[in-house]
Protein backbone atom coordinates (compact mmCIF):
# COMPACT_ATOMS: atom_id res chain seq x y z
CA UNK A 1 0.00 0.00 0.00
CA UNK A 2 1.41 3.43 -1.12
CA UNK A 3 1.94 6.21 1.15
CA UNK A 4 -1.46 7.94 -0.42
CA UNK A 5 -3.44 5.28 0.09
CA UNK A 6 -2.67 4.99 3.53
CA UNK A 7 -2.94 8.68 4.23
CA UNK A 8 -6.21 8.53 2.48
CA UNK A 9 -7.54 5.74 4.98
CA UNK A 10 -6.50 7.98 7.36
CA UNK A 11 -9.36 10.02 7.07
CA UNK A 12 -11.15 7.14 9.05
CA UNK A 13 -8.90 7.72 11.92
CA UNK A 14 -9.76 10.50 14.61
CA UNK A 15 -8.13 10.16 17.88
CA UNK A 16 -9.10 11.28 21.30
CA UNK A 17 -10.88 10.50 24.30
CA UNK A 18 -14.70 9.41 23.69
CA UNK A 19 -16.34 9.38 27.31
CA UNK A 20 -17.62 5.49 27.20
CA UNK A 21 -13.56 4.55 25.12
CA UNK A 22 -11.69 6.25 27.77
CA UNK A 23 -13.51 4.96 31.08
CA UNK A 24 -13.76 1.49 29.48
CA UNK A 25 -11.16 1.39 27.23
CA UNK A 26 -7.31 -0.80 27.86
CA UNK A 27 -5.33 0.83 31.16
CA UNK A 28 -3.04 3.20 29.85
CA UNK A 29 0.14 4.18 31.36
CA UNK A 30 3.20 6.64 31.38
CA UNK A 31 5.43 5.52 29.62
CA UNK A 32 9.18 4.40 30.98
CA UNK A 33 11.91 6.02 28.74
CA UNK A 34 15.61 6.12 29.10
CA UNK A 35 17.78 9.92 29.47
CA UNK A 36 17.49 10.14 25.27
CA UNK A 37 13.63 9.10 25.65
CA UNK A 38 14.09 6.35 23.86
CA UNK A 39 10.62 4.07 25.31
CA UNK A 40 12.58 1.28 27.61
CA UNK A 41 9.42 -1.03 28.23
CA UNK A 42 6.24 -2.01 25.77
CA UNK A 43 3.38 -0.05 27.26
CA UNK A 44 -0.01 1.13 26.10
CA UNK A 45 0.09 4.70 26.38
CA UNK A 46 -2.28 7.83 25.82
CA UNK A 47 -2.13 8.92 22.33
CA UNK A 48 -0.73 12.71 23.22
CA UNK A 49 2.24 10.98 25.12
CA UNK A 50 3.76 9.14 21.69
CA UNK A 51 7.16 11.20 20.08
CA UNK A 52 8.73 11.28 16.85
CA UNK A 53 11.18 8.04 17.07
CA UNK A 54 8.27 6.19 18.90
CA UNK A 55 7.50 2.69 17.50
CA UNK A 56 3.99 1.26 17.59
CA UNK A 57 2.10 -1.27 16.85
CA UNK A 58 -0.31 0.11 14.67
CA UNK A 59 -1.73 -3.21 13.59
CA UNK A 60 -4.03 -2.81 16.01
CA UNK A 61 -5.06 0.59 15.79
CA UNK A 62 -8.62 1.38 15.24
CA UNK A 63 -11.15 4.34 13.99
CA UNK A 64 -10.50 6.77 16.68
CA UNK A 65 -7.55 5.93 18.86
CA UNK A 66 -6.94 7.49 22.31
CA UNK A 67 -3.87 4.90 23.27
CA UNK A 68 -1.70 3.37 21.49
CA UNK A 69 0.67 -0.01 21.92
CA UNK A 70 4.23 1.75 22.82
CA UNK A 71 7.45 -0.93 21.98
CA UNK A 72 10.80 -0.20 22.18
CA UNK A 73 12.29 -0.07 18.68
CA UNK A 74 14.59 -2.72 19.42
CA UNK A 75 11.59 -4.87 19.72
CA UNK A 76 9.59 -5.83 16.56
CA UNK A 77 7.33 -3.48 15.59
CA UNK A 78 5.59 -2.29 12.62
CA UNK A 79 5.46 1.47 12.43
CA UNK A 80 7.20 4.48 13.71
CA UNK A 81 6.46 7.82 14.76
CA UNK A 82 8.63 10.16 12.15
CA UNK A 83 6.99 13.67 12.37
CA UNK A 84 4.19 15.42 14.36
CA UNK A 85 2.94 18.95 13.86
CA UNK A 86 -0.30 21.13 15.41
CA UNK A 87 -2.55 22.47 12.99
CA UNK A 88 -3.76 26.18 13.79
CA UNK A 89 -7.61 27.38 14.43
CA UNK A 90 -10.29 27.65 16.94
CA UNK A 91 -12.73 25.75 14.67
CA UNK A 92 -12.49 22.29 12.94
CA UNK A 93 -12.03 22.98 9.02
CA UNK A 94 -14.04 19.42 8.36
CA UNK A 95 -12.87 16.01 8.01
CA UNK A 96 -11.67 16.78 4.65
CA UNK A 97 -9.78 19.88 5.16
CA UNK A 98 -8.00 17.91 8.04
CA UNK A 99 -7.27 14.69 6.32
CA UNK A 100 -5.76 16.23 3.14
CA UNK A 101 -3.62 19.01 5.24
CA UNK A 102 -2.27 15.88 7.04
CA UNK A 103 -1.31 13.75 4.23
CA UNK A 104 0.28 16.74 2.78
CA UNK A 105 2.11 16.97 5.87
CA UNK A 106 2.83 13.67 6.23
CA UNK A 107 3.86 12.78 2.25
CA UNK A 108 6.40 16.01 2.58
CA UNK A 109 8.06 14.80 5.87
CA UNK A 110 8.00 10.93 4.58
CA UNK A 111 10.94 11.32 2.04
CA UNK A 112 13.38 13.25 4.53
CA UNK A 113 12.85 10.48 7.28
CA UNK A 114 12.57 7.16 4.93
CA UNK A 115 15.18 8.32 2.47
CA UNK A 116 12.95 7.51 -0.40
CA UNK A 117 9.58 9.31 -1.43
CA UNK A 118 6.28 7.33 -1.16
CA UNK A 119 5.91 6.43 -4.28
CA UNK A 120 9.42 4.66 -4.46
CA UNK A 121 9.28 3.06 -1.00
CA UNK A 122 7.27 -0.46 0.00
CA UNK A 123 6.71 1.27 3.45
CA UNK A 124 3.34 3.71 3.79
CA UNK A 125 2.20 6.24 5.80
CA UNK A 126 -0.40 6.51 8.57
CA UNK A 127 -1.67 9.97 9.49
CA UNK A 128 -3.48 10.05 13.06
CA UNK A 129 -5.14 13.70 13.02
CA UNK A 130 -7.64 14.90 15.58
CA UNK A 131 -11.74 14.54 14.78
CA UNK A 132 -13.91 16.78 15.70
CA UNK A 133 -14.69 15.82 18.59
CA UNK A 134 -11.41 15.64 20.09
CA UNK A 135 -10.47 19.26 18.39
CA UNK A 136 -13.44 20.23 20.54
CA UNK A 137 -13.17 18.26 23.96
CA UNK A 138 -9.41 18.07 24.51
CA UNK A 139 -8.29 21.08 21.94
CA UNK A 140 -6.69 18.29 19.66
CA UNK A 141 -4.88 19.93 17.41
CA UNK A 142 -2.29 17.14 16.92
CA UNK A 143 -1.21 15.29 13.40
CA UNK A 144 1.14 12.54 14.47
CA UNK A 145 2.79 10.36 11.32
CA UNK A 146 3.29 7.13 11.24
CA UNK A 147 5.64 5.33 9.37
CA UNK A 148 4.17 1.90 8.40
CA UNK A 149 5.93 -1.84 7.47
CA UNK A 150 3.74 -4.67 6.52
CA UNK A 151 6.82 -6.68 7.41
CA UNK A 152 7.90 -6.44 11.57
CA UNK A 153 10.93 -4.04 11.68
CA UNK A 154 13.65 -4.14 14.73
CA UNK A 155 15.47 -0.51 15.40
CA UNK A 156 14.26 2.79 13.26
CA UNK A 157 13.00 2.96 10.30
CA UNK A 158 15.11 6.36 9.62
CA UNK A 159 16.96 6.31 6.35
CA UNK A 160 15.60 2.75 5.83
CA UNK A 161 15.69 3.56 2.26
CA UNK A 162 13.48 0.56 1.05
Amino acid sequence: MSGTTAASLAALVGFGALGLGQMFGPQVAEPARDESGAATAAAVVDVFMIDVGDCLDASVLTAEVSSVPLVPCSHPHDSEVYAITELVGDYHPGDAVVAATADTFCSDQFEEFVGLPTAGSVLSYLALQPSEQSWISRDDRLVQCLVTSTEPVTGTMAGIAR
